[in-house]
This record gives structure tokens, sequence and C-alpha cells, in this order.
């Protein structure tokens, strides 16, 4: 079995750092031995043509948690909505909590699976979508940390259903549903089927900004 090999003193903290950012991270190892990241970029070739790259090698500064981060064109982090970008959302196949994830290529369930696990008590929905996602509570002051944005969760109760809106970047909310005739939308907070159980921050995803013209 191969193991990873020490190195120098002098290299191997910030070897030691990178990779305990990148498992934090969960989109890339690091192996000093190798002086590189020893996963393939998630998104091979259209990160790059070194496909052993992560963060543009610089985790520090950049945010790619998803590994679908165009590098490094689309570094540091621009997310949306309103501004969609090389992947648009596709009502029909997304719904509303890959938008609220900022996460478009098929719909996504709280419970990390196919949504027959989905809890149906607001407390018990909050929590799955935060330890499934990794979210967090809203700090008192009422904004997200810097690489995360603010989710409303609403809760159907018994039915099992649920809904989330989303807030952007310039502080009105959004939404989108699964259903055909339902794309990504502006919309008011609060403005949703079911008990609202209130606000959490999940975090941004890389999105490649628009051309200046």
């Amino acid at each position: 079995m191969k193991t990873l090999q020490s190195a120098p003193s002098i290299t191997w903290l910030p070897a030691l750092l990178l990779f305990f950012l990148s498992f934090q991270a969960a989109s890339a190892f690091y192996d000093p031995g190798l002086q590189r990241w020893i996963n393939r970029d998630p998104i091979g070739e259209s990160g790059g043509i070194n496909l052993y790259i992560s963060e543009s090698n610089d985790p520090l500064d950049r945010f790619d948690p998803f590994g679908e981060a165009d590098a490094p064109k689309d570094q540091p982090p621009v997310t949306s909505p309103p501004g969609f970008g090389e992947k648009p959302f596709k009502p029909g196949t997304d719904n509303c909590l890959c938008y609220a994830l900022d996460r478009p290529g098929g719909e996504l369930q709280p419970d990390g699976g196919f949504g027959n696990k989905n809890a149906k008590k607001c407390a018990d929905l909050v929590a799955q979508i935060k330890k499934n996602y990794k979210g967090g509570d809203v700090p008192k002051g009422g904004n997200c940390p810097p690489g995360s944005h603010k989710v409303a969760v609403f809760s159907d109760g018994d039915s099992g259903g649920y809904h989330v809106q989303r807030q952007n970047s310039d502080g009105s909310w959004s939404e989108m549903s699964k259903q055909p005739d339902y794309p990504p939308r502006k919309c008011t907070r609060g403005d949703a089927p079911g008990k609202d159980c209130g606000n959490i921050c999940l975090p941004d995803a890389p999105k490649t900004p628009s051309p200046s013209r």
C-alpha cells in the first residue's frame, strides 16, 4: 500500500495544512511526496489542462467546495442567482434545493439521498439540510459568513414536502421548483407553502462571471 512520504520540515507544515484544508472541502487530497493533489479534478478538462489541481492550488484564498469551479476564471467566487452561467438550471430536472445550493444538474433532497427519509418536523428538516449540505445557523447579526448565503426553509409537515428559497447577493430572494413551468424567479421571502422553519446559511458554489463588455 502506498503511504504518504515525509518531506523536509520546511515544506511539510504547509503541505500538511493544504491536506487538511482539502479534506475539509472534500474536493481533493494532497500528497506532499508527489507534491500535488492525488484526486482528479471532478470537472475534468473543463477546469484546465492540469487534471490534478484544486482551488487553483490556493485553498487559503479560493473556494470550491464541490470541485466544480472553472479555474482560474471564476475565482474568487462569484455566486448566483440571479446571474446564471454555463450550467443553467432546468425546470423539470432541478428542484428548489439544488437551486438554493447553486448546484444545477439534478434534484437534491434534504436527506442527501432520494428523499424517502426527508424529515417532516421543522427542527429536524433544518438539521438535516445543515448536516448533509454543510450549512449553519445564521449569526446574531443576521448576515451569513463570507462564502455562504441565506436560505429560508419551509416544511409541509406530515406530507413530507418541503420548499426552500434563497437570498441573492443583492438582498432580494428567489426560488424555483421542479415543476416544468416554474423556472428560477424572484420571490418574496415567506411567500411559500408550508410552515416557515426559519433561515440557515448554506455554502456558495462558484460561478463563472459574465464577460465584461
